[in-house]
């Protein structure tokens, strides 16, 4: 299930001192998820197609939503731009974890994936 994988992810970044959750979702669903499980020590970032997908996440505690467009076919290259973004904008230091959820980034179809690494 969706909400196993997010719940797994938020525990996860939440027990890594530091560390970020960065949720690439096509339609808000797993960042409304992530919000739902309140991450006690990690924030949130959602990166959105859309901003008629990332508007609603405003409303959500703990989740900043970004406007990000992202190729499910490209999942290292999508990583390294949220990550250049997240650096540009200051909202993490080199080398922050992040922890990386989806359901969206794969080569051939929609793969639910956890991927940890530093920016």
């Amino acid at each position: 299930d969706k909400q196993r994988l997010v719940k797994a992810a938020v525990d996860l970044a939440d027990s890594i001192a530091g560390a970020v959750l960065v949720v690439f979702t096509q339609r808000g669903v797993l960042a409304r998820y992530a919000a739902a499980f309140r991450p006690q020590r990690a924030h949130a970032f959602a990166m959105c197609p859309s901003p008629a997908v990332a508007r609603p996440l405003v409303l959500h505690r703990g989740i900043t939503p970004y406007v990000m467009n992202f190729d499910p076919r490209d999942r290292r290259g999508s990583i390294s731009r949220a990550s250049a973004m997240l650096l540009e904008k200051n909202l993490i230091r080199p080398g922050t974890t992040m922890v990386i959820i989806s359901d969206v980034l794969d080569a051939d179809s929609a793969m639910d994936s956890i991927v940890v690494q530093k920016a």
